[in-house]
Formats: structure tokens, sequence, C-alpha cells
């Protein structure tokens, strides 16, 4: 079978000559992609790939995050983040006697991300205050401190929605996988291996050997690195 590959731009297929896509648990991904196209490029950035005659999956949901750079007269290079960068900002806020939806609404009014979280006990639970100064993404560190979350990640999903909250509660730890010794090409350290590409694995995937914190995906393989379900 071969991969299939789609990159839209503002909702527009765009001609895809090359692409490397970095995912990560806890922080924004980031992708690079060589297109064809005679017109400069902005806007959001949907890139989804499969196995031929299969369902295409939605990899990344982003930005062009600066001006594309220009390879010659039809062919650019664009450089692009998750939606997620938005949290690359100052974050201060005063709060108190306040719920984990309470903060995170406080942090989507002012970057206009979409929080999800699980019905989980640690979403009702009252914290006295939740004081910060610093950035976006120390913000949402902070959150799992202060909610005292079990396993905390948050992590940006297909549809472009952050997921907040403990692994345990989020869509990955009912839908474990086998990845069999045979489809690693390459081990590159004891916890990363180069693959052939799988187009439903992401951060957050539990398989045989622990849980996927990081992705490579390059043309037709994906590095993955991960850790082991007891350190998370």
């Amino acid at each position: 079978m071969k991969i299939i590959k789609q990159l839209l731009v503002n909702g527009e297929e765009v001609g895809l000559i090359s692409d490397e896509t970095r995912l990560e648990l806890s922080s924004p991904g980031r992708a690079r992609f060589l297109v064809q196209s005679d017109k400069p490029l902005t806007g959001v950035v949907q890139f989804s790939v499969g196995w031929s005659g299969m369902e295409l999956y939605r990899l990344f949901v982003g930005y062009i995050d600066k001006p594309p750079t220009t390879v010659n007269a039809k062919q650019q290079l664009l450089f692009c983040r998750e939606l997620s960068a938005a949290l690359n900002r100052p974050l201060p806020m005063g709060l108190r006697h306040v719920s984990l939806k309470d903060v995170l609404a406080k942090i989507s009014q002012q970057t206009e991300l979409v929080f999800v979280t699980s019905s989980a006990s640690y979403t009702r639970k009252q914290a006295s205050h939740f004081h910060h100064i610093g950035g976006g993404y120390m913000a949402m560190d902070a959150i799992g401190q202060v909610f005292n979350i079990p396993q905390y990640i948050w992590q940006q999903q297909g549809d472009g929605s952050i997921y907040v909250g403990s692994w345990s509660g989020s869509r990955w730890a009912s839908r474990p996988v086998q990845i069999p010794d045979k489809f690693f090409t390459e081990h590159l350290a004891f916890n990363s291996a180069r693959m052939m590409m799988a187009p439903s694995l992401r951060p957050g995937v539990q398989f045989n050997r622990g849980i996927i914190n990081c992705l490579t995906c390059s043309n037709d393989s994906m590095v993955i690195t991960w850790t082991p379900l007891k350190e998370l």
C-alpha cells in the first residue's frame, strides 16, 4: 500500500513535495512543508496522512508561523506551529476559589483556544487560588500541580482542541496498541526507534514498550520516543 498525504492551507489543497512533522506531549507541535505554489501562503494548515484506500488521519492542525521561504518561482518552504503555540505569550492570572474549568476558561478567553477535559473528580476540585505571572506554557504546567492531577498531560488533538487532564482519562488510555519489533527499522536509543509510517499513532498512545511522548514524521517513516508508563 502507498502512503497518501494531504496538505490544506485555508481549506485549499496545496501540492506537497516533502514534509517533516514533530509532535510532543505537553508542548506545541511544529512542521515544515515544501510545497508547490506560485503565490504567498498564510493562514491555517491541516495535514493528514493515511494508507491508500483507507481513512486519512489528521496529523497536524496549525498555522504558518512566519513568511514562507521562497525556494524558486513555484516552490515555498512553510514553517508551521500547532494552534496551541498561541500559549507562547504572557498569561498573568490572579484567580481565587477556582476549578480547573475556570482556569481553562480564563486561558481560552486570552488565547481563543478550545480546551476539553474529563469528568474526573479533579475537574470539580476548588483551588483557593491560581496565581501566575509567567507565560502560557508555564501556566499549563502549573495546572497539574495546583489541582494535583495524576499522570498530568496537555495535548492538542486532531480537531484543534486541547485535552487537559490525566493521561488515564484521555482517549489513548483505553486504546493500547501492539507494535511488533519487526516494524522497527532502526533503534536510536533505549527508548527511541525509527519505524514505518503508522498514520494513527500520536504522542500519548500506549504500546507494548511504554507511552509515546514524541514522534517525528518525515516522508514514509517516523521516529518515536517513549516513556515507561510508571514514569509518566
